[in-house]
């Protein structure tokens, strides 16, 4: 019953779609250009920090274009991911309203984030159904991790003094650039890069979307003949968990074996090259860690079995706790998104399965989770024919854990163009498949 209800309401979905982009025009180069352009302020711009509780960026001033286009061209998309954030953003709105909190304009930008991430999906899905932005934007991701690892690089040897005078505009309160390299006694201690998303685990999530590209990119590309034991995307792969393990984020690395997993059941890696590669990996990091006094990855090695025993650990649990026992009072729209008392109480969840259920209650969280999961469902028996959908889920469903990654606006850019690049990158894989058939 269940499967009939589906097929019928996704050949609704597809007629409905068909009538609506029937006249529908290419996308144009203005457009890539958006795409392309939005990515790149997100990574490499600092924000214009306004006060301490608002910063805004400047891909913010090219939202508008894309809402302009899309209406211009009459672009509708219909998907569980466009549903999912559709009722989030009336949850949202409905707890706002329920909490008396209409009259603090810093609770509105929650609803702009929504609306955001769903136009930024949108109109990536729009220009990403072109085979040329799709390569457009590969072009630019590499581009753009090459200039990433450079500058994490000199950020972790802090060379030309790089770190009080470039790292230190994407810190905005400053707490990770002045403690870098230092503990709490002033003393050398291990040097967690912090790149320019701010700090450790936001630069890891960072290069943990690269890899879900580079991952993606490789098996679509298919097996090549090739002359070295590495080539191609597979040093882009290498250097990129490098860098992940030099963030040294406990969660980041679970997700980044949890990566590699699903990507070696894609790849056709032979046992030697997956040999060579362990090999250079752990190379690499024994040389650098030699280079920087063994304080490479000195967080990693401090890490305790007992959770209790971890102090950035016991300290999230403590605020975890006490937002659940806030919760039980507001279970079903929960306390709004109450930015006074977040910034009042210094209130740093790190984890935005219980920050959603804090803030929007049980309706909420379901939001959240069909959000994070969307891509996969809608694909239904596929979910599998193509692995940069799951490797998204992975991502963003484990980071969440520890992390808020969709609470954070630059992710909201990043993540939404992840998503439609994932979108239309099935198709092209299936193309491939079909000519190499």
């Amino acid at each position: 019953m269940i499967k009939r209800w589906r097929i019928a309401f996704n050949k609704r979905i597809e007629r409905l779609m068909q009538n609506l982009t029937s006249k529908l025009a290419h996308a144009s180069y203005f457009d890539g250009v958006l795409v392309m352009l939005s990515f790149f302020l997100t990574l490499f711009i600092p924000d214009l920090f306004v006060n301490s509780a608002l910063h805004i960026g400047f891909e913010e001033l090219l939202i508008p274009f894309m809402c302009l286009r899309l209406l211009w061209f009459r672009f509708i998309k219909v998907d569980f991911l466009v549903l999912a954030l559709l009722y989030l953003f009336l949850v949202i709105a409905l707890s706002i309203w329920r909490n008396g909190q209409h009259t603090d304009y810093r609770n509105f930008f929650e609803l702009y984030k929504v609306f955001k991430l769903g136009v930024m999906y949108v109109f990536s899905y729009f220009i990403f159904r072109e085979q040329r932005f799709q390569e457009w934007f590969c072009n630019l991701l590499r581009s753009a991790f090459i200039a990433l690892a450079v500058i994490n690089i000199l950020h972790l040897f802090n060379i030309f003094s790089v770190n009080e005078w470039f790292i230190a505009l994407y810190d905005y309160d400053g707490r990770d650039t002045a403690t870098f390299g230092l503990n709490s006694l002033g003393e050398p201690d291990s040097r967690r890069i912090i790149g320019t998303m701010g700090n450790p685990n936001d630069n890891a999530i960072l290069f943990l979307f690269f890899l879900v590209c580079f991952i993606s990119r490789h098996v679509a590309d298919g097996p090549k003949e090739r002359r070295h034991i590495l080539s191609g995307y597979e040093w882009y792969i290498l250097i990129c968990s490098v860098l992940i393990i030099l963030c040294q984020s406990r969660t980041g690395l679970i997700v980044f074996a949890g990566l590699v997993t699903v990507g070696l059941r894609y790849s056709e890696w032979s046992w030697k090259k997956l040999l060579y590669s362990v090999l250079i990996l752990v190379g690499l990091l024994f040389l650098l860690d030699v280079l920087v006094q063994q304080q490479a990855i000195r967080y990693l090695s401090n890490t305790r079995i007992q959770l209790q025993e971890n102090n950035s650990v016991s300290s999230r649990i403590e605020i975890w706790k006490r937002l659940l026992s806030m919760w039980k009072d507001r279970p079903l729209l929960g306390y709004g998104p109450n930015k006074d008392f977040i910034y009042r109480e210094k209130i740093y969840p790190e984890n935005e399965y219980i920050f959603y259920l804090w803030r929007y209650g049980i309706m909420g969280l379901l939001g959240f989770v069909f959000l994070v999961v969307g891509d996969l469902l809608q694909r239904g028996r596929r979910w599998l024919d193509q692995p940069m959908p799951l490797l998204m889920v992975i991502v963003i469903g484990v980071s969440a854990l520890t992390n808020n990654p969709l609470t954070n606006p630059k992710f909201v850019v990043i993540f939404a163009i992840g998503w439609g690049l994932a979108a239309n990158n099935t198709i092209t894989y299936k193309r491939q498949v079909l000519k190499a058939t």
